[in-house]
């Protein structure tokens, strides 16, 4: 069949219509992509954050034991001891059983 210029003309710019969606549709999926790979970027810090702060934490906390329980050996005032570390008497006795 016979396609007249006018017609030619309409196909082209359907193709170029077509093939602007396409780069515009793959740019915005790129860009998707990389929002989704910064992100979890961040969440894998926010975790690796977390990590090192709990085991500062615990770090933390054994210290304080390990200084409680040699201020007890020593005989110190519990009151003391307690006033010192921000223990209860409750947790300052619990660490003197062990």
């Amino acid at each position: 069949p016979i396609i007249s210029a006018y017609e030619y003309e309409l196909l082209d710019r359907f193709e170029e219509r077509a093939k602007a969606a396409y780069r515009e549709k793959m740019a915005q999926e790129k860009a998707e992509k990389a929002v989704q790979k910064k992100e979890q970027a961040i969440q894998e810090k926010e975790r690796a954050v977390e990590q090192r702060e709990k085991a500062m934490k615990e770090k933390m906390e054994k210290a304080t034991k390990d200084i409680v329980q040699n201020m007890l050996k020593k005989k110190m005032d519990k009151k003391l001891i307690q006033e010192i570390t921000g223990l209860t008497m409750k947790e300052i006795d619990v660490l003197g059983q062990n």
